[in-house]
């Protein structure tokens, strides 16, 4: 069985020109395109969609081939917006920000449940509100720490510890530390200036900023740091891969993360619907079990077993049965005011 055409960024940019000729050419190119274009994330996630969904696809669909873009979701957004008379991609896999962002600027179409019918088996706390993603995995936004330098963490106020001068490893670029700390605080994801002041009475304990969750894992594992706000599953797989870290879920909660898989607007009808197609093998348990075993992400199909050596993981969501609470907020607010959160806490914390 075949598996995707793989491009990565200076590729997709080359090939633009010919998509934009493909979506401009009317009825005669519907008719003869076969091939659609989908962009996932680099790395283990987009690896196991061209390993596990594609081959299945393509299977199922003889003749429909698929061609795969490795792209980040913040470089591909503005090329998306720029490109909605010409879509660049047929759809694409997304973060919770970036799928609301889409979706409140209309980029996206809101899939048909005949083209994908396991979307009805997901849980509705673990969909989005609004209607246009397909949750594919799914994992909690926590505390990562290493169980030889600290006791578990209990609440996200431990993090202020004065035990942890310096020894606290941040995300510069992620934002659900502090929606939880005004959650605690009283407030929401629209007044996080009272959870950036209050960081910024214990700013000591923050030892090094980081914009990647394998640089947190890394330091977490050799003592460097001792602690950080992180995601549970990629946690989880670290320490399936031999480190020393592991996954706290705070009693105030987590807050829930997912990858979803999105339509796009305005390309031809026929490639919309064989990308809808394609995506109802990302909620199949090859696809998702795969997430599973090599990443720590959750599933978010409850037909899909989760195996008994993770469902006793604290990183690990069972879609037929989530207990701890677990969040939602309201993505495009936080994602349109980055700017201004970014610059407050620069000023404030850094």
């Amino acid at each position: 069985m075949g598996k995707g055409v793989m491009l990565d960024r200076r590729q997709l940019l080359a090939a633009g020109g010919a998509a934009a000729t493909l979506a401009a050419s009317g009825s005669k190119a519907q008719a003869q395109a076969r091939t659609i274009t989908v962009g996932v994330f680099a790395g283990v996630v987009g690896n196991t969609v061209n390993d596990k969904a594609v081959p299945d696809f393509t299977a199922a669909n003889p003749g429909t081939t698929v061609r795969m873009t490795t792209r980040a979701a913040a470089e591909a957004y503005p090329r998306m917006l720029v490109s909605r008379s010409s879509p660049i991609e047929n759809g694409g896999m997304w973060n919770d920000t970036f799928a609301a962002l889409g979706a409140k600027a209309d980029l996206f179409m809101q899939p048909d449940a005949a083209n994908i019918p396991s979307l009805a088996k997901v849980p509705r706390p673990l969909m989005p509100k609004h209607p246009f993603g397909i949750p594919v995995a799914v994992q909690p936004y926590g505390i990562a720490y290493n169980p030889d330098l600290v006791e578990k963490p209990k609440s996200w106020l431990d993090l202020f510890n004065p035990k942890y001068v310096g020894k606290v490893c941040m995300h510069e670029n992620f934002w659900d530390q502090y929606v939880m700390l005004a959650k605690i605080l009283g407030k929401d994801e629209y007044n996080l200036s009272v959870a950036i002041d209050e960081w910024a009475k214990h700013k000591q304990n923050i030892g090094v900023w980081t914009n990647s969750f394998t640089r947190l894992e890394e330091l977490v594992d050799k003592g460097e740091m001792w602690l950080g706000p992180q995601w549970g599953g990629f946690t989880e797989g670290a320490r399936k891969r031999g480190l020393k870290i592991a996954f706290a879920w705070p009693e105030e909660g987590c807050t829930q993360q997912t990858i979803q898989a999105c339509v796009t607007k305005g390309g031809p009808a026929e490639l919309s619907q064989a990308t809808q197609r394609f995506f109802e093998y990302w909620l199949q348990p090859n696809f998702q079990t795969g997430l599973l075993t090599q990443l720590g992400l959750s599933p978010t199909n409850p037909d899909v077993p989760i195996p008994p050596e993770y469902a006793a993981l604290e990183g690990v969501i069972d879609p037929k049965k989530p207990t701890k609470p677990l969040f939602q907020y309201d993505f495009a607010y936080v994602g349109e005011n980055l700017p201004r959160i970014r610059r407050e806490i620069d000023q404030k914390l850094r």
